[in-house]
């Protein structure tokens, strides 16, 4: 009979002080020396949909951990956001401590909103920038390095730039696109009265009868003279077969794009300089052909082999990762939400490339379970909680934001698909796990209906009053 591991769930908020690692002078049977700490993040889960499917025999589990170990629901941080929570988580202190408040941060002299995760410095002309993670506080994994104890981190948010560690280190939120936001987009578009719309770019393409379209691909701005770097791409249309072969000097040199899929990555050098260029990788999703050509291309990442600044620690592990899985989005908000809240595609499309982030998260994460042997293992699986924002409101068949239509019912039951496949993760992790190893699954907060709200200076602007 398998050895039981020890459980602990915390299924809906933070745990506000890093757990403890009891290691006893006597070893015996019944209470072995732990080893191993497993912690699997499921970002946003809500006890008001979680409980249920525990009883229903839905999350067998989760519902393990219930039943062999400890279950509780904990405060969660004020805010109740995911970078201030999982800094929190991080350091065991609260915002104040670690100085994590928000997504964004005021600029005291000029008062306009920041990135509140990190920021870039440049002391002078003659040395290059570098980046500031604005995470204060000591991280568990740095207080486990000083007693000798390693650590595999992977995807916590409010982690980039990497933190020094004794194993290794993948940041999660917090990682920019190549053009330093949380995730540019790229709209290509034959209509000649399209605007760009919230976190975009977009290009108006010609309307030839047949033939390419010659279009480019947008890139970091140039620090020298702040215009946009641009690589030049062809688009070759074949309706009949439903595809577009884009054409450029990335890799590959030609990329299949299948209507209503995402294709593969993309990897492309932008220029800055006769010695200086900006690597990156980028995937497309063909929207139609009729009446109007739409092609949609994601945030421009970080190459994991080349990135503008460290994203993994040490370096070459972001590489590693690559090596042995292959290409893998790098931004902190890897699933195109403003993509599908601009309304560029639908929400199939936006739950499908969060099947595949799934996908890519899970083999990042069995890659380490199969070498890890003792130390802490963390992974956080983000993507519950940003299908919980785009699509909670087809659980609620007279939400505002449904216009009186019939929800469809596989999107009804989007979100507990999201539970499931995390009970699936924790399965996994079960499986791994011996007489020595604490396995720990917790969320950083909860979730609830969204109705209504007051947007004042979006108001002020739309009445030019801003």
């Amino acid at each position: 009979m398998p050895a039981t591991p020890t459980h602990c769930l915390l299924p809906t908020r933070i745990l506000i002080r890093p757990f403890p690692v009891f290691c006893p002078q006597e070893t015996t049977r019944e209470n072995p020396v732990i080893r191993k700490v497993i912690v699997i993040g499921l970002d946003g889960l809500e006890s008001s949909i979680l409980l249920p499917m525990l009883d229903a025999g839905e999350l067998p589990n989760l519902q393990t951990i219930r039943a062999q170990g400890g279950f509780s629901k904990v405060a969660t941080t004020n805010p109740a956001q995911t970078p201030v929570a999982w800094s929190t988580f991080a350091t065991g202190t609260n915002p104040g401590g670690h100085g994590i408040f928000d997504f964004l941060r005021r600029d005291p002299g000029t008062y306009l909103p920041d990135l509140g995760l990190n920021r870039y410095e440049q002391k002078n002309a003659f040395l290059p920038p570098k980046v500031v993670n604005l995470r204060r506080g000591t991280p568990v994994w740095q207080t486990l390095g000083d007693a000798g104890i390693g650590s595999t981190i992977v995807r916590c948010p409010c982690t980039y730039p990497p933190d020094p560690v004794r194993g290794r280190l993948l940041s999660g939120m917090g990682v920019p696109d190549v053009r330093g936001g949380f995730g540019t987009a790229t709209f290509y578009t034959t209509d000649p009265s399209a605007v760009p719309r919230e976190s975009e770019n977009l290009v108006r393409l010609a309307r030839p009868a047949s033939g390419p379209l010659a279009t480019y691909l947008i890139g970091p701005r140039n620090p020298k003279t702040r215009l946009d770097c641009q690589l030049d791409v062809t688009l070759h249309r074949d309706p009949v077969e439903g595809t577009v072969t884009l054409r450029s000097e990335g890799t590959p040199r030609e990329l299949v794009i299948r209507q209503g899929e995402w294709s593969d990555w993309l990897r492309v050098k932008f220029k800055l300089g006769m010695l200086q260029s900006v690597q990156g990788m980028v995937r497309f999703h063909l929207v139609r052909f009729e009446p109007e050509f739409e092609l949609y291309a994601s945030p421009v990442n970080f190459d994991p082999d080349f990135p503008l600044f460290p994203i993994s620690s040490p370096p070459q592990y972001a590489t590693e990762l690559m090596q042995r899985i292959g290409p893998y989005a790098t931004t902190g908000m890897v699933e195109d939400h403003t993509g599908l809240n601009n309304g560029r595609f639908g929400e199939s499309a936006f739950l499908a490339q969060c099947d595949e982030v799934w996908d890519e998260r899970a083999a990042m994460m069995r890659l380490e379970l199969e070498r890890f042997d003792e130390g802490l293992f963390f992974c956080l699986f983000d993507t519950p909680d940003r299908v919980q924002h785009m699509l909670w409101r087809f659980r609620e068949p007279d939400h505002p934001a449904n216009l009186g239509e019939i929800v469809d019912p596989d999107l009804a039951r989007a979100i507990e698909d999201q539970y499931r496949r995390g009970d699936g993760i924790v399965g996994e992790v079960l499986e791994a796990a011996d007489d020595r190893t604490l396995v720990i699954v917790l969320s950083d907060h909860g979730f609830q209906s969204f109705r209504r709200g007051v947007h004042l200076n979006n108001w002020l602007y739309d009445h030019g009053l801003l």
